[in-house]
């Protein structure tokens, strides 16, 4: 669910930038939106990553999916 959000989150942001019309207000906005579903996007995955580590060499679950 989280990654739905980040990419609907970025592609919000390019649609901004392309409405923005030269406006640079409006395209450093847009840049920022872009730039924040980047690092969301990135975060996300060190925590998917993360949780992996934790459930199959800590706890010794092997089985674990999301879907």
């Amino acid at each position: 669910m989280a990654a739905v959000l980040v990419v609907l989150y970025f592609l919000f942001g390019a649609f901004k930038y392309l409405r923005a019309g030269g406006n640079k207000e409006e395209v450093e906005g847009a840049r920022q939106m872009i730039e924040h579903a980047i690092f969301g996007f990135i975060l996300l995955m060190f925590a998917f990553l993360i949780l992996q580590f934790l459930l199959s060499f800590l706890f010794g679950v092997t089985n674990f999916r999301l879907f």
